[in-house]
């Protein structure tokens, strides 16, 4: 039996040679600031 919850997240599994990507100093301090701010709803 699966739990329907509203706290569930949808995980994405790759397989396969997919390759991480590589990302620029500034894409990822953009990201990071991203996460950092207080999200909307």
């Amino acid at each position: 039996m699966f739990s329907t919850s509203r706290n569930e997240k949808m995980v994405e599994v790759l397989t396969g040679a997919e390759r991480r990507r590589r990302r620029t100093p500034q894409e990822k301090i953009t990201i990071v600031q991203q996460t950092e701010s207080p999200r909307l709803l």
